[in-house]
């Protein structure tokens, strides 16, 4: 494998990273970060899902609620 080669697998690593996260970010959104429902949705189990949110540096929001006696 020469230089050009390695860069351009390099390159297309890259895409293929960015693609799975807006894919994975957009399915979270959709089932809003409900994990068990968007691995379903995608077609893969949870550690799947976990191990892609790891690997693409997704962050989950933490929803927090303020209002006393309803579960956030």
């Amino acid at each position: 494998m020469n230089s050009q080669e390695t860069t351009e697998n390099t390159r297309y690593e890259r895409e293929m990273l960015a693609a799975e996260k807006v894919i994975v970010e957009k399915a979270l959104v959709e089932f809003k970060c409900n994990k068990t429902a968007t691995a379903v949705a995608l077609g893969v189990d949870r550690k799947t899902l976990y191990n892609i949110i790891k690997r693409t540096g997704i962050e989950l929001a933490v929803s927090v609620n303020t209002e006393p006696g309803i579960p956030s």
